[in-house]
């Protein structure tokens, strides 16, 4: 323990200097857990009834991805327990205004706190909870040691383990023993990842493959922006989502030649972090093509915008709405190694033909999926500007990967229901004692 907080102590120091020096005083603030809201504050605005306890809920959802993936389970709870307490944590920034979208209505929406005593215990003192709900991961010693010893049921959902993090784990098994202890259950994305537990020390009863919640999305419908942004019916588009650092430049040089022979030809790239826009932007406007920003256009016009050739979109929310718009959808973070791959299965949903890069190990059973479907391109990066040459020349082939990206998501939904049984027998035995629970006889499944 005197390791994990000496480190955590270097660690939230670099954190807070560098953010200090971009001017986010207020981030590490909140991470500090410093403007949390007193209890009678927030529970006087549900209108307790006298000596009403409601059930308490902490979902933890690390950013984006996992606000998302986590929506269906949190409107199935919201449904069954509608005077129960929600707390929603969250890690970046997009996440937090992702968790507000996508989970809506809950009490209290904050940042997750660095896992030291006192911010834990301050969020935990305010959220109270009778069971806390991670999703994928992002566990933290002190926070589930102390909420253990409050008496919450903690439930790990949608869990992944790469080959890394566990070679790390096996390697410090007295640490990750004490790190898995409080968890009560564990509901896998795979049985790799089931196998990968149980070896860590869970038993098999505590853990069971439940798939991934991002399978159960349902399919996007068709936005307007093709329109709005003014393409027309024969340009071609590709949309390069959640980019990092390397791979603009990267994605870039290999579509350049493609650009140079086709005019009607199109790539807007989304960068996964906005503190990037900026700079991606000045990279774009290097090149030798137009580019423009997304948050500059007018598109309240009647008369329809003549696009640059190059788009940067510097504004959230529109990464799923561009893929239903593109001819292509690239996904980025698999052309570096040190991110490990992105939600593949977005473009799917949205009906596009799907590229991505070899770099996918923290996204194993997904790629697997995909992959032994044929729902999409695994490219490597020197060979992107070729499997995307062959995608735009041969409609058929497009239109083949769509429809089997359809099959496929069909095929894997089923995962929320599977994720509920496993919580439901959580929550039966944690809150066996509970009024709530005795007075319904309601199964939480649908």
């Amino acid at each position: 323990m005197i390791l994990y907080t000496g480190a955590l102590g270097l660690w939230a120091a670099f954190a807070s200097i560098s953010r200090l020096f971009k001017g986010k005083w207020c981030d590490v603030r909140v991470r500090f857990n410093s403007n949390l809201p007193k209890i009678e504050d927030i529970e006087r605005s549900k209108s307790l009834k006298a000596g009403e306890k409601p059930l308490r809920f902490l979902i933890h959802a690390v950013s984006v991805g996992e606000a998302k993936a986590i929506a269906p389970l949190y409107n199935r709870l919201r449904a069954r327990y509608p005077d129960a307490f929600f707390t929603i944590t969250s890690i970046t920034q997009t996440g937090h205004t992702a968790a507000k979208n996508f989970l809506k209505d809950a009490n209290l929406y904050t940042f997750f706190p660095i896992d030291f005593k006192g911010p834990v215990r301050r969020l935990l003192d305010v959220a109270q909870p009778d069971i806390i709900i991670l999703s994928e991961g992002d566990l933290w010693l002190n926070f589930l040691s102390e909420a253990k010893k409050r008496g919450s049921a903690i439930f790990l959902a949608s869990a992944k383990l790469s080959e890394k993090s566990f070679s790390r784990f096996k390697k410090f098994s007295f640490f990750s023993k004490k790190l898995l202890a409080p968890i009560d259950h564990i509901a896998c994305q795979s049985e790799l990842y089931k196998e990968r537990f149980c070896a860590l020390g869970k038993s098999s009863s505590q853990v069971s493959v439940t798939g991934n919640l991002k399978y159960d999305e349902p399919f996007y419908p068709k936005s307007d922006l093709r329109e709005k942004l003014g393409y027309t019916k024969s340009d071609k588009i590709i949309v390069i989502g959640s980019t990092h650092p390397t791979e603009e430049e990267l994605i870039f040089n290999q579509l350049k030649p493609l650009l140079d022979k086709d005019k009607t030809l199109h790539l807007i790239f989304v960068p996964r972090h906005p503190q990037r826009w900026d700079g991606v932007f000045d990279f774009l406007s290097r090149t030798s093509y137009k580019a423009d920003r997304y948050s500059h256009l007018d598109l309240s016009k009647d008369k329809p915008l003549k696009p640059a050739r190059l788009l940067l979109v510097d504004q959230m929310g529109l990464l799923c709405p561009l893929y239903t718009i593109a001819d292509i959808s690239i996904v980025a973070g698999s052309f570096t190694s040190k991110i490990g791959g992105h939600n593949i299965f977005e473009p799917l949903l949205a009906r596009s033909a799907l590229v991505f890069g070899p770099h996918m190990y923290t996204q194993l059973p997904m790629r697997e999926k995909t992959l032994g479907a044929k729902a999409g391109i695994e490219s490597m990066p020197d060979e992107l500007g070729r499997d995307i040459e062959a995608l735009l020349t041969d409609p058929n082939l497009r239109k083949a990967l769509v429809q089997r990206g359809e099959a496929l998501i069909k095929e894997c939904q089923g995962s929320s229901e599977a994720t509920l049984k496993a919580l439901e027998s959580i929550l039966e035995k944690t809150f066996a004692s509970r009024e709530a629970l005795i007075s319904s006889n309601v199964s939480l499944a649908p």
